[in-house]
């Protein structure tokens, strides 16, 4: 799959399956995540999107998995999924059944040779992490929690603590409550936007996240603009335009 990243917005907005080597990746929308179960969707979903760093950190606080780390070839994201898929039957069931959801199609995984494959298309390391790439932006994991404590970068530090102001804004109007779940955010987006819950829980994911981050820019824009008007600082105000690229 090459694919430009504008081409790569454009589809994940349209909702279009999205392939990668002849396997399709569909959208797949908060009520159909709600049918397939929302703690079972995500914790098959992160371990198949899972990162060659939490595989070393696995690997590193297991005392079983250590004995097991020249076995499979070092640390590899391929070889830690096909080494759990072929000792645990409930992860290999897990695995096999978001991947027959998101692609619609037959899965299987053979314990002999480790391969997992999708329409009788045998997965390697490069189709694995293509997938990954789509599957993690296409369900807001495009930051990974592991990866919020250790920055990689200036800009991501920059990001982070700019999000975590956002949150901290969004849970002072929930009067200190714990955060919001996914349902708060529904609820609340149908709300402010005047649309019916029954044509928000249609949204996926990518689209949902894109169109509650344009609105939060927005009413931040105007509570900005309004301060301004009342006497506040310019200085004390960070003025972003509503009409601006939103940062993942």
């Amino acid at each position: 799959m090459d694919i430009s990243e504008k081409d790569l917005q454009l589809k994940l907005l349209s909702k279009n399956p999205i392939y990668v080597d002849k396997i399709p990746i569909y959208s797949v929308s908060i009520e159909e995540i709600t049918e397939y179960g929302y703690d079972r969707y995500f914790q098959s979903l992160q371990l198949f999107c899972i990162t060659k760093e939490k595989v070393e950190e696995y690997f590193i606080n297991d005392e079983f998995l250590k004995d097991k780390f020249e076995e499979i070839n070092g640390v590899h994201i391929y070889s830690f999924l096909s080494f759990y898929m072929s000792n645990n039957e409930e992860i290999r069931n897990d695995i096999l059944d978001i991947l027959s959801f998101l692609c619609k199609a037959s899965t299987d995984f053979s314990e002999d040779t480790g391969i997992i494959s999708i329409n009788n298309i045998e997965i390697n390391i490069d189709i694995l992490l293509k997938m990954q790439l789509i599957l993690r932006k296409r369900n807001n994991l495009t930051i990974l929690k592991e990866d919020l404590d250790n920055p990689a970068d200036e800009k991501t530090r920059l990001l982070l603590e700019q999000r975590k102001k956002y949150r901290q804004k969004i849970n002072q109007t929930h009067n200190g409550a714990d955060e919001l779940t996914l349902g708060d955010l529904v609820s609340i987006f149908a709300s402010e936007s005047k649309q019916s819950l029954d044509y928000v829980m249609k949204y996926d994911l990518y689209q949902f996240n894109d169109q509650f981050n344009r609105l939060c820019i927005n009413n931040n824009y105007e509570v900005d603009i309004q301060a301004l008007m009342h006497g506040a600082k310019s200085e004390d105000i960070e003025l972003q335009h509503w009409m601006c690229k939103i940062e993942n």
